[in-house]
């Protein structure tokens, strides 16, 4: 930082998915008159995505994510779940019946995320597992379905969840189970996107109840009617795929642009203000002062010890 240009000589700028109170706080303190651009669309996180929630016994549930994986074997697919324990359980029954899966949890070191997340946006890796922190800033193209296999504990978590699917102009598919432990989630959460989530009741001959393979074995054929009756059911509908060619943003003032001349999308009261000027940017700096000593100095104590008196 402090190779950095005087702030009156430099231009600071933040880019986020999020910004936080604290966050834009400490810009105000810290950034010489800040001021907020925002990217505005016209959709909501929900509308570009299909949303379908199956009604299925708990015991079922991996039954249902197995057969669902194992009818789609190349589509990218993020599975997320609650805890650490059944993030494991899951990523393990899956490797073990053949299927291509990688998990991301809270344990799992930076390195080893980044090379996940690689081996997942370049199509090494169909399938990954992965808990909520995990699974934070997950910016991956092309992700054909996010399964709930547990509903999350906060309504907001979950428009996160599926926000993972139906990004830039694209369409997706989230799918969640409400099993007779975690259906109480079904309320608050459609509270929160101001739409209600449509659940369907699996049947006892549905293809996502298929019995599961034995462990040690591989993916077979995929089947075409089994894949058909499935598709059909969760095809994304009409009002997905408006949703996703509105995806372009607001219109922008006629003189905001990006770098590359594009238009960009400014909040209507962002101020007019010039921009910073760069001609003196990199002149020499003066030599710092000698700080060597400063620590050997003697201080006086007097106007200190008398401020900090306690009185008896």
């Amino acid at each position: 930082m402090s190779y950095l240009p005087p702030k009156d000589k430099r231009a600071t700028m933040l880019y986020s998915a999020t910004l936080s109170d604290v966050v834009m706080r400490l810009a105000m303190n810290w950034m010489q008159e800040p001021y907020k651009a925002e990217v505005a669309t016209e959709t909501n996180a929900t509308d570009t995505v299909r949303q379908v929630v199956y009604i299925v016994r708990a015991e079922d549930k991996f039954k249902v994510l197995f057969n669902h994986i194992a009818l789609h074997p190349e589509t990218r697919t993020l599975v997320f779940c609650n805890r650490k324990c059944t993030t494991e359980d899951v990523y393990e029954s899956l490797k073990v019946r053949g299927v291509s899966v990688a998990m991301l949890s809270g344990d799992v070191s930076q390195a080893k995320r980044l090379a996940v997340l690689d081996a997942f946006r370049d199509g090494e890796v169909k399938i990954v597992v992965a808990t909520d922190v995990a699974g934070r800033g997950i910016h991956v193209d092309d992700v054909g379905y996010v399964i709930n296999f547990d509903f999350p504990y906060e309504a907001e978590d979950y428009v996160h969840r599926i926000g993972r699917t139906g990004r830039a102009g694209n369409t997706g598919i989230a799918i969640s189970f409400a099993d007779e432990d975690e259906s109480f989630a079904i309320p608050e959460i459609e509270e929160y996107i101001k739409e209600p989530l449509k659940c369907t009741m699996i049947q006892d001959d549905d293809p996502l109840l298929k019995p599961l393979p034995p462990r040690g074995s591989r993916l077979g054929v995929v089947d075409a009617d089994a894949k058909a009756e499935v598709d059909e059911r969760e095809a994304v509908t009409e009002s997905e795929l408006e949703a996703a060619r509105r995806v372009t943003g607001a219109a922008a003032k006629p003189n905001a642009t990006t770098g590359t001349g594009a238009p960009a999308v400014l909040r209507e009261d962002a101020p007019e203000r010039p921009l910073p000027k760069f001609e003196n940017a990199f002149d020499e700096k003066p030599p710092a002062p000698d700080e060597s000593d400063v620590y050997s100095k003697e201080v006086s104590q007097r106007a200190k010890t008398e401020e900090w008196s306690v009185q008896e």
